[in-house]
């Protein structure tokens, strides 16, 4: 009959390490995961914001149009929003135009003079 020895101690630093191991890396992969879809969202915000003033101003594409085809292909969901604001009227030549897009906590505005 094999007898076990409770105050025995050895072995037990492998296991403490193990375990010690594991939550770090766990916390480094959940920390590292929310950095980068963080990340991806101000990318995304940036490049929809910019893209979607020079197809409006440039081309007179709807914003909404392009904000909802840049949407799907960065795969943000509908937690996208815009607000378009002009230096004057949007009208008027040389006025400077800012698209700002939100996505969820992060935001991009761009500026762009009205042609």
């Amino acid at each position: 009959m094999l007898s076990v020895k409770l105050n025995d101690e050895r072995g037990s630093s492998l296991i403490e390490f193990v375990v010690l191991g594991l939550l770090l890396q766990l916390t480094l992969l959940t920390s590292g995961t929310a950095l980068l879809a963080w990340q991806h969202d101000q990318i995304a915000s940036e490049s929809i914001s910019r893209h979607a003033l020079r197809s409006h101003l440039l081309h007179g594409l709807p914003i909404q149009a392009t904000v909802d085809d840049l949407t799907m292909q960065f795969q943000v969901g509908s937690k996208v929003s815009w607000v378009l604001d002009c230096d004057g009227s949007c009208a008027d030549s040389g006025s400077i135009a800012a698209l700002r897009v939100q996505i969820g906590a992060v935001s991009a505005t761009s500026y762009l003079p009205v042609p």
